[in-house]
């Protein structure tokens, strides 16, 4: 037989007959009834409970399906089965409160070991394969926490997004930014923000703590969209502000770099960053960039 685990999931598939199974502690509501359909599991309306363990068996030709076991403390007869999207949705909000737990206790990721990384892996590509929108790229306006990322969370910055445009290879960006991530090792990102307007530009906000100093990045981009999950996106300016350094916060807040004029008079084009949004609901962003690096965002 062949077996397939998922956080909260596991099947087991043989010649004639296939079993599915249940359980786990972190799985605070689950259903009192389940309904097999192809490619699709559904949990219909039960009681809340911090554990439960169901089993169910059916035949390959799906005719019958018979409970092998059912929650003991629990006798009531089978309901009706909510709809798909119902079901579809019982499962988006249990993954969402696993990423975002997980997401907490390995700061955004960055101290994940490998297991953990797997599951978080897991997990977002568990909710891009149920995100419930049909053009996700039109519904990413409002204030955005930068929540969880698979590479560094600098790297969700349209600055740097332009910056691996040009270098267009993923290994040489690769190597400029962990040479970029040592030279600033002393320096700690705490939050990291987006502003996403729907006039179709974006501020991008990051946190910076070097020592003693401490202020926020902030860079300014426009994006277009493409078509329903795809930006393309480019950079305007950067600056920082609320900067706690003695006489030059006023200087650093007049400043403001317009790195797009500058791309286009030194390459003739401002470079354009390809950003795909596979999952967006009221609370909940996951964009891809042009390596196939996450990042996950919750509204604010």
């Amino acid at each position: 037989s062949n077996e397939c685990i998922t956080p909260f999931i596991r099947y087991e598939v043989s010649e004639t007959r296939t079993s599915f199974a249940f359980s786990g502690s972190c799985i605070n509501a689950l259903a009192d009834q389940l309904v097999i359909r192809p490619n699709k599991i559904v949990y219909s309306e039960g009681t809340a409970t911090n554990s439960i363990s169901l089993s169910f068996t059916i035949d390959d030709d799906e005719s019958s399906m018979v409970s092998s076991k059912f929650n003991a403390n629990d006798d009531a007869p089978l309901r009706e089965s909510r709809t798909a999207e119902e079901g579809d949705q019982l499962i988006r909000d249990e993954l969402k409160r696993e990423l975002l737990l997980l997401s907490s206790v390995t700061s955004r990721g960055d101290f994940a070991d490998p297991e953990e990384r797997a599951i978080l892996n897991d997990i977002v590509t568990q909710l891009e394969a149920l995100n419930p929108s049909s053009n996700q790229a039109s519904e990413c306006a409002g204030e955005w926490d930068l929540t969880l990322t698979s590479t560094q969370a600098f790297r969700s910055s349209p600055f740097f997004q332009a910056i691996r445009s040009i270098l267009n290879d993923e290994i040489s960006a690769d190597n400029a930014f962990k040479m970029h991530e040592q030279a600033t090792s002393m320096g700690r990102i705490s939050r990291v923000r987006q502003f996403i307007s729907e006039n179709g530009t974006f501020v991008s906000e990051a946190d910076l703590k070097v020592g003693p100093a401490s202020g926020t990045v902030v860079t300014k981009a426009n994006f277009e969209i493409t078509n329903t999950v795809t930006w393309d996106v480019k950079v305007e300016s950067t600056q920082v502000k609320n900067s706690n350094i003695l006489f030059l916060d006023q200087i650093l807040e007049s400043l403001e770099l317009p790195v797009g004029l500058l791309y286009q008079n030194v390459r003739g084009s401002v470079p354009v960053s390809k950003l795909t949004h596979w999952y967006v609901d009221e609370t909940m962003r996951i964009a891809r960039d042009v390596d196939d690096n996450y990042y996950v965002f919750s509204r604010v």
